[in-house]
């Protein structure tokens, strides 16, 4: 394949291998850029069998396996149909950027999204300082509008309905990625299938819940860095992941007010945030 650089965080990714064109979808190709210095490199790789490790295993659960030797870590996830491995990532403890990846050729769609889904993009943003939140992002005026929860809380509802009723625009339905302070864009927008190249100030991160009416709380302390803390996806595996996600999610509290919002699923929960949100 010809080598692309996708940027995004400030990070540049630079991808490559002796594969056929890969296509670039619509979200990945928002972010496609001719820069060349890389921060994070992943050599893509097709084979027949991908080779699986001789190390020791620290993991495993339905569908990952984790093996590390002297040298390399290695992250091999099955298809659960057959039970067989359809990529194996895998990199050098000394240089833990520079990834390789190799693909079982009969199940390999070549797309960007299967790459990024599998090269632990978790694990590298949280070693250089950024976070994924799950969490839809709302433009409100010029700023980014954090609508966090788990399944179900309401975060597409109540972001469909900012955008009817507040003139708000969202960025990303499913996923953002937090660095300092700020929203940036994803180049995989999972199954929302809604991203955008920008980043914005946040000027809140709002946890969802169903409610009777609306009420909004401030959390603050313990709280407050817990629940961002329980919406930042990790390699479970990796302890080195929980610690990293625990001092970002206290930094991002120290930044940005962080509230839970018990809501209906009506417009008078956006004029009542809204207005809340004024008086911040």
């Amino acid at each position: 394949m010809t080598d692309k650089c996708l940027s995004f965080g400030g990070l540049c990714f630079h991808f490559s291998g002796e594969l056929p064109p890969m296509r670039v979808e619509e979200c990945a190709a928002r972010f496609v850029t001719e820069e060349k210095t890389a921060d994070v490199t992943v050599s893509v790789d097709l084979k027949d069998e991908p080779e699986l490790p001789d190390g020791v295993l620290r993991f495993e659960n339905h569908s990952t396996r984790v093996f590390e030797d002297a040298e390399r870590v290695f992250l091999c996830r099955r298809d659960t149909a057959c039970g067989k491995e359809f990529v194996v990532a895998s990199y050098r403890k000394d240089s833990p950027n520079d990834l390789a990846l190799t693909f079982r050729r009969e199940k390999c769609s070549l797309s960007y999204d299967a790459i990024l889904t599998c090269m632990m993009l978790e694990s590298i943003l949280l070693r250089h300082g950024r976070m994924i939140m799950h969490a839809a992002w709302v433009s409100w005026q010029g700023r980014a509008l954090l609508l966090s929860g788990y399944s179900g809380a309401g975060k597409s509802t109540q972001a469909a309905l900012w955008e009817k009723y507040a003139a708000a625009e969202t960025v990303n339905g499913d996923k953002t990625l937090v660095w300092n302070g700020e929203a940036w864009g994803l180049p995989n927008c999972g199954t929302s299938q809604i991203c955008a190249n920008l980043h914005q100030p946040i000027c809140a991160v709002v946890m969802l819940k169903h409610g009777r009416r609306n009420e909004l709380r401030r959390l603050k302390g313990r709280e407050a860095v817990r629940m961002v803390a329980e919406q930042i996806p990790l390699q479970r595996w990796n302890p080195k992941d929980a610690s990293a996600a625990l001092l970002l999610a206290a930094s991002l509290t120290e930044q940005v007010p962080i509230y839970e919002f018990s809501c209906l699923p009506e417009r008078s929960a956006v004029d009542f945030l809204m207005e809340r949100l004024r008086e911040v």
